[in-house]
Order: structure tokens, then C-alpha cells, then sequence
């Protein structure tokens, strides 16, 4: 069993979180969108996925999907600064695992896997 979310600002223009950087779709592209049509276009696409996942033997996914993901991810090329436990450091994405661990290699060359939270971009290098 598995419980899953999904959290799209649609057209919200002000927020009241903690959160250090919302976004909006209608702030991003200053367009007005049909709630209705955004959640049965989400639908139809969650549901197109999840049949291509039951169709695979347990425990795989279909590379498509793998690749659809790893092109979407944020600073998918090149070297960033990220910050761990450890401190700051600059890697690039290496990859996602199969069960969401993220998987940055260092400007040494070493691997660094990841769960959720245990490491986070840093967006100001000052």
C-alpha cells in the first residue's frame, strides 16, 4: 500500500507559510488556470503512469518514466552548492534510486546518497 501527494500552487498569488520560496503556476506564467481542467489533466496523467507501473514485474519501473523524472529534476546539469550534516559542499545530480534516495557526486568524485531531508539545495552562495 502506498499514500502519495501532490502539492501545486495553481493560482495562488499570496502565502502565508514559512516556506522560503513558493511559487505559483499563474505567478509564473501570469495566466489564470481552470482548477477543474489542471486537476483532470493530473489525473489522467497519474493514472496513465501508475497503469505503465502495474504492468512491470515487482520491484521495476519503466526506464521511460526513470527519464521522464531525472529530466525534470531541479539542477539536473551541473554543479551546485548543496548543504548536508557535514556543511556545504558543490556536486551535480547523479541520479535518483528506486526508492528516492538522491544520489549527488562531488567535485572529488564521490558519491553522496541521500534520503528525504538529509540534504538541502542552497539557493544564495553568500
Amino acid at each position: 500500500c502506498c499514500i502519495a501527494g501532490i502539492g501545486v500552487n495553481i493560482n495562488q498569488e499570496v502565502f502565508y507559510s514559512d516556506a522560503p520560496n513558493p511559487v505559483s503556476l499563474m505567478q509564473i506564467t501570469g495566466q489564470i488556470y481552470s482548477l477543474p481542467d489542471i486537476l483532470t489533466n493530473i489525473l489522467s496523467r497519474v493514472h496513465a503512469y501508475y497503469e505503465q507501473l502495474r504492468a512491470e514485474p515487482d520491484g521495476e519501473y519503466p526506464a521511460e518514466i526513470a527519464a521522464r523524472y531525472a529530466a525534470a529534476l531541479y539542477r539536473n546539469t551541473g554543479f551546485h552548492p548543496y548543504r548536508d550534516a557535514d556543511g556545504t559542499f558543490r556536486a551535480r545530480l547523479a541520479g535518483v534510486e528506486p526508492d528516492g534516495r538522491f544520489v549527488l557526486e562531488d567535485e572529488a568524485g564521490r558519491t553522496r546518497k541521500y534520503l528525504f531531508k538529509e540534504v538541502q539545495y542552497v539557493l544564495n552562495e553568500t
